[in-house]
């Protein structure tokens, strides 16, 4: 049996990012590759990312609540032509997410956890915290799922969310 890491590795062939360059900090030049199992690859900058529908969640960070703002990741993948809502069935739900930061970590999900059609959980892309871009080290891009307990899967600095199939 094949392990989950040769999966998340197997997913993440070629689905370049391009992140890296050494260039100052800039939350302006933002952008997420999303790639893989999915009808065409695409690339969303910060303007491409602020001109999408904004969702905000008030959200328990160590121990005070901040308000963080971005795109439901349903959103996200929903441009990249991933199946969702009555799509997602059959042969779909053997899909998978991957979603990495900059320093190689990563988190992964079944399709259907994103999808607004299986479950009233949102999982974000936010680019804003308490009405600012996200500070270096933890943007320009962040995964955060407020349902989980524990913020393992709170992505920093995502550059890449690749769609897999189990195989």
């Amino acid at each position: 049996m094949r392990s989950l890491a040769f999966l998340v590795a197997l997913a993440g062939a070629g689905c370049s990012t391009g992140f890296g360059s050494g260039a100052t900090y800039d939350p302006a030049l933002a952008r997420v590759v999303v790639c893989g199992e999915l009808p065409h690859a695409i690339e969303l900058t910060a303007d491409e990312l602020a001109k999408m529908p904004r969702v905000s969640e008030t959200v328990q960070e160590r121990d005070q609540q901040e308000l963080v703002e971005g795109v439901l990741m349903s959103d996200v993948l929903r441009r990249a032509g991933a199946p969702l809502e009555q799509a997602l069935r059959g042969k779909a739900l053997e899909l998978y997410v991957v979603v990495e930061g900059a320093d190689g970590v990563r988190a992964v999900f079944g399709l259907a956890e994103l999808d607004p059609g299986m479950t009233d959980e949102r999982i974000l892309l936010i680019d804003r915290k308490d009405g600012q871009p996200l500070a270096e080290g933890e943007g320009p891009l962040r995964l955060v799922v407020p349902a989980d307990k524990r913020h393992a899967r709170w992505v920093r600095q995502v550059v890449r969310i690749v769609v897999g199939r189990v195989p």
